[in-house]
Parts: structure tokens; sequence; C-alpha cells
């Protein structure tokens, strides 16, 4: 079997095709555990949690979003 060699010009348009079929999979995912989260900050006796996203109650909820954000986007 003969090999083609590969230049940088395909290379980069095969990266690109399987970014395209693999980019909207990641972001839902992440999208879906987002929204689970901020769906929690909706429940009845979670209003502590809202403290977290801007008014300081440590950050831990806010550096949540950052992290599923980082790696699904």
């Amino acid at each position: 079997m003969q090999q083609h060699p590969v230049t940088e010009a395909k290379l980069g348009k095969i990266i690109r095709r399987i970014l395209r079929y693999i980019s909207p999979k990641v972001f839902d995912a992440g999208l879906e555990e987002c929204n689970q989260i901020a769906l929690s900050l909706l429940e009845p006796g979670s209003g502590h949690l809202l403290l977290d996203l801007g008014c300081g109650g440590g950050g831990a909820l806010t550096a949540l979003f950052a992290e599923r954000g980082k790696f699904h986007s």
C-alpha cells in the first residue's frame, strides 16, 4: 500500500472536519451540565447559593460554572 504524504493544509482540513463533528456534541454535554447546576439554584431553599454567584459566597459555585465552561467550550 502506497502512503501519500499529508500536507499541512490537508491536515488542517482534516482537523477542522473532526472539530466540526465533535464540537457540538461537547458543547451540548457542557450546556446540559451547566443547566442542571442553574436549575439547582431555583429549588426552594437554595437562596444562599445565589450569593455565591456574585456577592461573595466563597466562590465555589462560580468556580464550578467556570470549570464546566472551560472543559466544554
